[in-house]
């Protein structure tokens, strides 16, 4: 006899490599993980913020600020993060000489 949804009782709960990353380690405010990544980006706020009082750390700041949006992205969305490319960046306004460019593989648009 088959039952009814009624009678099966509650759903079966999903062990932890059946919920991906975020039942792995958890991402969530609370959790070891999200409290990290919640660090991390907390810092790099302060860091753009500090960046934007010089002279020519605009442009590094942006880049810091896709970092920080690329910490949230991730722990919002463990299993499936889909971020933007790093915005071009160089060090030469702040007397550091060198040059950068547009950084790493992008995963998404």
């Amino acid at each position: 006899k088959a039952l009814k949804a009624s009678e099966a009782g509650p759903p079966a709960k999903k062990d932890a490599k059946d919920r991906g990353l975020e039942g792995q380690f958890g991402t969530g405010d609370d959790s070891p993980m999200g409290k990290c990544l919640g660090a991390v980006a907390s810092e790099l706020s302060r860091l753009s913020r500090a960046l934007k009082n010089h002279p020519g750390g605009e442009k590094l700041a942006a880049v810091v600020e896709w970092g920080r949006d690329t910490v949230n992205i991730f722990k919002s969305s463990p299993d499936n993060p889909r971020w933007k490319s790093a915005p071009a960046w160089d060090l030469e306004g702040l007397g550091g000489g060198g040059g950068g460019g547009a950084g790493g593989q992008g995963g998404g648009g």
